[in-house]
């Protein structure tokens, strides 16, 4: 997607890699979402960690960030503030 965001002030929210977690699926210490359901279909836009693109993830994704894998008992990212 690689669009820039720089016409936002702050994203809706940001997630951070709970220090506890022994993975890291994603690879990035912090994702944030600037739009869900962007396409009606559950994607959302994000950055992550300092970069100023944007980038999609599709709605399974979004749920595992977001609320874990039930499958694995594991929750990787913690919302912040």
């Amino acid at each position: 997607m690689n669009k820039n965001h720089e016409s936002k002030n702050a994203p809706l929210f940001t997630m951070v890699i709970d220090p506890a977690s022994k993975d890291n699926p994603y690879g990035f210490e912090k994702i944030h979402f600037w739009e869900l359901n962007y396409d009606g279909r559950g994607s959302a836009l994000v950055s992550h960690d300092d970069e100023a693109d944007l980038d999609s993830y599709n709605l399974i994704d979004v749920n595992e960030i977001l609320l874990g894998n039930a499958g694995h008992g594991t929750r990787h990212y913690h919302r912040v503030l």
